[in-house]
């Protein structure tokens, strides 16, 4: 019972196989569930994981915890340890970041990659290629928004965030004995900093995307509704888009993209402004729906009338759920909900947006084509016999007969 627990809580990362010639790196959907443990079926998959979200709604929905749980999220965005020289949640993402990174590039090194080959020729190349690599993976994303919003990128502005990778960098890459890179091959470690990646991710929609553009130094960005959506899409998401941009032209973006770390951000940058409408753009369309609402259900209506936006805290709870939820679903349940909401968006999308556009090639027709004979007088004599070659060899055979 014991080992099959473990083979349960445990299988070895499954990462997107790299395409070949294209220097990919596929690290934005790391899930531990493969092989070893089989294969679950997808409809046990889903109420495996409807249940986890109906369990984890109760408990937040128990008095008093969903205020605690906030509390909580917000103090472990800030907590730093080490002195307060090692942000915590910087060092889950790091870990994991460079945990996968060093999978795929040893994956590619066992493919005989030359590219990747060369990344790795010497000491000084191995180190300037994963320093530099991991730390674009994992701040890649705030780096896009900072040059969006025209500032310093935030983790450039504190000793505790780049300080929290180069410690997962060391653990990863030059721990003695390499105990620590073994060590991540076990639920025991790996499982907990995953569950600390996937909280940083969901801080990276909120407090380091959305709200860096409503407190953005340029005073006008401010007030950028589409501003304060990208910069929360491209914290969550922009580090491989950066890195594969960088190192192979953006081969890898055409191939493979959207990856699965940007399609969740695009759900989580709507949940959260949605619930927090910064900018009161969803208040005129909620006193109309509920105008509508009213005489048809007067308790309805006024339930979404009175509807107020969440706090920041509240909002970022309902992220975190969300995460929650999804890895569930991906490291327990062997399923992805992101699946069938993209089903449902592309639907809607073609309903609402249907293309016009040929965006198909369609080669011409190799064979020429064959004019037309017009319809006249000389066809019907040329079927009576009378101006065709048949027609002539008839009247030749009528005279030879009459001799």
């Amino acid at each position: 019972m014991s080992s099959q627990l473990a083979n349960r809580l445990w299988a070895a990362i499954g990462n997107k196989p790299k395409q070949e010639g294209i220097n990919v790196v596929q690290v934005h959907q790391a899930t531990w569930r493969t092989q070893p443990i089989g294969h679950i079926k997808p409809a046990y998959g889903y109420a495996y994981t409807a249940l986890f979200a109906v369990a984890l709604a109760a408990f937040l929905a128990y008095p008093g915890i969903w205020e605690e749980v906030a509390k909580w999220n917000d103090w472990v965005e800030s907590l730093k340890v080490l002195g307060g020289n090692i942000s915590f949640l910087d060092f889950c993402g790091s870990a994991m970041t460079c945990f996968a990174f060093r999978r795929s590039q040893e994956q590619a090194i066992a493919r005989n990659d030359k590219k990747v080959l060369q990344l790795h020729a010497s000491p000084l190349a191995h180190y300037a290629t994963t320093i530099i690599t991991c730390t674009f993976l994992q701040f890649g994303g705030t780096t896009t928004t900072a040059v969006l919003l025209g500032q310093n990128a935030s983790w450039a502005a504190g000793t505790h965030v780049w300080s929290a990778l180069l410690l997962a960098w060391w653990l990863t890459f030059s721990f003695p004995g390499d105990l620590w890179y073994k060590a991540m091959h076990t639920p025991f470690l790996f499982l907990p900093l995953k569950i600390g990646q996937t909280i940083s991710s969901g801080h990276a929609v909120s407090s380091w995307g959305v709200e860096k553009a409503l407190t953005a130094e340029h005073v006008r960005m401010r007030g950028s509704v589409w501003g304060a959506l990208a910069c929360g899409f491209f914290s969550a998401s922009f580090g491989w888009v950066m890195v594969e941009y960088f190192q192979a032209g953006g081969a890898g973006l055409l191939a493979s993209c959207p990856s699965w770390a940007m399609q969740r951000a695009y759900y989580a940058v709507l949940l959260y402004y949605g619930l927090t409408d910064p900018h009161s753009v969803l208040r005129a369309p909620r006193l109309a729906l509920a105008t509508f609402l009213t005489p048809l259900n007067p308790l309805l209506g006024g339930v979404v009338e009175g509807a107020e936006a969440w706090s920041k805290s509240d909002a970022k709870v309902a992220v975190l759920f969300f995460f929650l939820v999804l890895l569930f679903g991906q490291d327990f349940g062997g399923v992805d909900l992101l699946v069938p909401a993209n089903g449902a968006m592309g639907r809607a999308a073609r309903l609402l947006l249907p293309i016009n556009m040929h965006t198909t090639y369609l080669p011409p027709d190799p064979t020429p084509a064959v004019p037309a004979v017009a319809a006249g007088p000389a066809a019907g004599k040329e079927g009576e016999g009378g101006g065709g070659a048949k027609g002539k060899a008839k009247a030749g055979a009528g005279a030879k007969k009459s001799d």
